[in-house]
């Protein structure tokens, strides 16, 4: 292998990398949002459990509380070695405005399966 071959392969490398967010989040509904960025993330999954998905996000926008709660969401997390990305599905079960700044929003949001709707919630009177 001769020097420029190398110095081709790190190059390509590097453009495979460069700008390339692995995780990424998409709100579907009637305004729909891709462009969120994932700053941070922990997924807690238990047999016999639906999952959960807690989430710190950025948008360069304040979005509204109406057009995040409650919509179907898509978490993708795309591995470094190019196979197949991991896919949830789910729908937005909490949302929270937690900072903004001149470049950004901050949020935390969490996503569950839409089994996990289903779980029974009770109600102190």
């Amino acid at each position: 292998m001769t020097g420029m071959d190398e110095a081709g392969r790190r190059i390509d490398g590097w453009a495979a990398v460069t700008g390339r967010q692995p995780y990424h989040l998409e709100v579907l509904g009637e305004e729909r949002i891709n462009d969120i960025s994932v700053v941070s993330f922990r997924i807690v999954e238990k047999m016999g459990q639906p999952y959960r998905i807690n989430l710190v996000a950025t948008h360069l926008q304040r979005l509204k509380r109406d057009v995040i709660l409650g919509h179907e969401a898509r978490f993708r997390m795309v591995p470094e070695d190019g196979s197949e990305p991991r896919v949830f599905w789910g729908r937005i079960t909490r949302f929270s405005h937690t900072k903004t700044t001149v470049d950004l929003s901050s949020y935390e949001i969490v996503i569950e399966p839409h089994i996990g709707c289903l779980t029974p919630r009770t109600t102190q009177t």
